[in-house]
């Protein structure tokens, strides 16, 4: 799998969370949240996948860019204009697209379980820095990870590692 491919899969569970937390919140709610998190000071989003281990080899069949290729995946998600413009600005995301990791290389299996539980670690922050109402919190959370779960389990299926075997 290329890192785009990850990187794809990472802003989809994203945006699933968004959507689910729109709902159970409403959106102007989870908007305010939103802008609340954004301005928090101090907040240190480190790249979240130093376990990675990419490979210096990239497919002969080269995409036109892989950005493009997040832009085409993003739009086909159909989200309302401020939902996409939280999902773009989604902090671990921001670090990977800002890092100097090539979004065209392909991932090894080496690292690959660490960096998937950095993703987990790095949403599981992203909640909890976003300061959930408390007589919301509990459905809230449990939708918002609920995307989580299945971007484990399908990016281990497209790595040919089986999601339940310990790795």
């Amino acid at each position: 799998m290329r890192l785009v491919d990850f990187v794809i899969m990472m802003l989809e569970a994203h945006a699933w969370t968004l959507q689910r937390l729109a709902g159970v919140l409403g959106e102007e709610r989870l908007i305010e949240l939103l802008e609340i998190a954004g301005d928090s000071p101090g907040v240190d989003w480190r790249p979240p996948l130093p376990s990675l281990v990419l490979s210096g080899f990239k497919p002969a069949f080269e995409h036109p860019s892989p950005l493009a290729e997040i832009e085409l995946a993003v739009s086909h998600m159909n989200l309302t204009p401020v939902i996409e413009f939280f999902l773009w600005s989604y902090p671990p995301y921001r670090t990977i697209i800002e890092s100097p990791l090539e979004l065209g290389a392909m991932i090894e299996c080496k690292g690959f379980a660490a960096a998937t539980n950095e993703v987990l670690a790095s949403a599981q922050k992203w909640l909890e820095l976003l300061g959930l109402p408390p007589d919301a919190a509990p459905e809230a959370q449990e939708q918002a990870l609920t995307p989580w779960i299945r971007f484990r389990t399908s990016a281990y299926k497209k790595m040919k590692i089986n999601p339940f075997s310990k790795v």
